[in-house]
């Protein structure tokens, strides 16, 4: 049965489940056929299909992200799409490929800013980790994280702060540090217990 024939769509469902269920047989079988499958789905298959393919591209890449990472073009190909749906599950798939390959997701930084600038709520979330990890001293992403991290609703901030972390460096702590004390007033108790930490790892960073 090929990977295709194992989505949920194929097989009657309206749940997340077979999808899921087929993300991890892939990682552990790694079966780069069937990614290949599911990869080639997303600009050709029917909606359903895509959304699917989409699915299960993205959990895969939270077990093995070094399996979707050769497809970085194909997900940021979708960036520029009308379908959110795709755009913020091709997001979160290059947040998983830039784990295992921030070079591969590099060269597309300035579609992933534009995504984050005017997507939803996860392709930002997303956006913000998959810049930050393929920035690799990308003056002008670094300043785009920094800038997203001193203007986006107060509520986002702990979580994207978080994924912005790979991006501090000895040289930028002081500009991430300032951003995020600028905004410690504005956080719950929850939100500012998790900026309160974040500024002290980035604090051991500024020293070492």
């Amino acid at each position: 049965m090929s990977a295709l024939d194992r989505l949920a769509s194929a097989l009657g469902r309206r749940d997340e489940v077979p999808n899921v269920e087929l993300a991890e047989a892939l990682a552990a079988s790694r079966d780069e056929e069937g990614v290949q499958e599911l990869v080639d789905a997303l600009a050709s298959g029917p909606a359903p299909v895509s959304a699917d393919a989409i699915k299960v591209l993205y959990e895969l890449g939270t077990r093995d992200p070094s399996l979707i990472a050769p497809y970085a073009a194909e997900f940021a190909a979708l960036l520029s799409g009308r379908n959110n749906r795709l755009i913020w599950g091709a997001t979160t798939a290059l947040h998983e490929a830039s784990k295992a390959s921030p070079q591969a997701v590099a060269p597309h930084l300035r579609v992933l800013m534009d995504a984050v600038a005017h997507g939803s709520v996860i392709t930002a979330d997303r956006g913000i980790g998959a810049i930050a990890n393929a920035a690799m001293g990308d003056e002008a992403a670094i300043d785009f994280v920094l800038d997203h991290l001193q203007t986006c609703g107060a509520k986002y901030v702990p979580l994207r702060a978080e994924h912005a972390l790979p991006a501090v460096t000895t040289a930028n702590a002081p500009r991430f540090l300032k951003a995020l004390q600028a905004r410690l007033a504005e956080q719950s108790a929850g939100g500012r217990a998790r900026l309160k930490r974040l500024i002290r790892t980035i604090e051991s960073k500024a020293v070492e």
